[in-house]
């Protein structure tokens, strides 16, 4: 019985090694040409195309600053360009899509792939073309195939990152909502001239101006509000440093946003910085579709997590959001917040 264990041990290491070799020896043979995936300088990349097999393409191009235009027009989200480069410098091929496979993995990749672009400075043709398909059955490589002087190859691959378990086809997307940066607020206290908050309540609605000794706040109408602790001022104005949104409702049917948008705003909140441009976000609640309880067993009549916003950007867009209350929670206060924080602190 002993014996027959070793045997077994030894014809798996054989067959393990013999494997191997095999692979070895079919990359290493493999036409340098078609696996040519990786770029390695990546800071040479200004302008990056992806389009999906529905249809949908977005152009992303670099700033002399470094940050990333869509289509020439919204911020990108830097973590996602982040991860686009860094996934075209590493990326490398894990073995050849096996011979009985390949035409089948060739038609998925013509009609149902993503096609990705990738230019340098001053380039009219793209350096490295890819399309990308689905992820292989254990989810730990990416079908691929590249295409050399404007032809597709006739060799996909299953690709991946060296030292990274997954699939990498979820990096190239070209919807726009997704790619979208999700700054609302990111000013400094010295950017910001003044903050407007507009509450159900009107008497509880306030200013914040900027002034000779720092900040100040008024009601309403312009009357200065006595007795208010400018380190409350000051916490407060610090907050609009980041202030994100959690992502672009793409999915709620216009009826839905239209009944929402017909209601009164929860808060509304307008901050406008020192060369005089406007941000704008108003709140409205959203219905507890998860129906969550409380203790007893009630249900919430709002979704206590998140909240819809419809934000007015100063170069003339508009995003209609979710936003969550662990962030606005923060920024949507009263008039009577800072007054009665103002007491407690003096002991009023």
């Amino acid at each position: 019985m002993k014996k027959n264990k070793i045997w077994i041990l030894i014809a798996f290491l054989l067959a393990a090694i013999t494997v191997y070799f095999i692979f070895q020896t079919k990359n290493s043979t493999l036409n340098p040409e078609l696996t040519d995936f990786a770029i390695e300088d990546t800071s040479s990349i200004v302008k990056i195309f992806i389009a999906e097999a529905d249809g949908r393409t977005i152009t992303l191009t670099r700033q002399p600053d470094n940050t990333w235009l869509i289509n020439n027009k919204r911020r990108a989200r830097q973590d996602a360009i982040d991860i686009i480069l860094e996934t075209a410098k590493k990326i490398t091929v894990k073995y050849p899509v096996p011979e009985s496979a390949r035409e089948n993995t060739i038609k998925l990749l013509a009609g149902r792939s993503t096609k990705v672009e990738f230019y340098t400075a001053g380039s009219k043709k793209p350096i490295k073309v890819y399309y990308v398909g689905n992820a292989t059955k254990d989810l730990s490589g990416t079908y691929m195939l590249l295409e050399k002087n404007g032809k597709k190859s006739s060799t996909p691959f299953v690709m991946h990152i060296p030292g990274f378990h997954g699939f990498l086809n979820t990096r190239f997307f070209a919807d726009t909502a997704l790619w979208q940066h999700r700054a609302i607020f990111t000013l400094e206290p010295a950017e910001i001239e003044e903050i407007k908050v507009l509450t159900q309540d009107s008497s509880e609605s306030f200013i914040i101006k900027k002034t000779n000794d720092g900040f100040a706040l008024f009601d309403i109408k312009g009357k200065p509000v006595p007795g208010i602790d400018n380190e409350l001022i000051r916490q407060y104005i610090d907050r609009f440093k980041s202030i994100y949104f959690e992502q672009v409702d793409n999915i709620s049917p216009k009826s839905r946003i239209d009944s929402v948008l017909s209601t009164k705003p929860f808060y509304v909140i307008s901050v406008t910085d020192t060369s005089g441009k406007t941000t704008k976000v108003e709140t409205y609640r959203m219905p507890n579709f998860k129906n969550k309880t409380d203790e007893e067993g009630n249900p919430y009549p709002y979704d206590v997590d998140r909240m819809y916003a419809r934000v007015f950007y100063p170069e003339g867009f508009v995003d209609f959001v979710y936003v969550q209350y662990v962030t606005f929670d923060l920024i949507q206060l009263k008039k009577s917040d800072f007054i009665e924080h103002s007491k407690r602190k003096n002991n009023v």
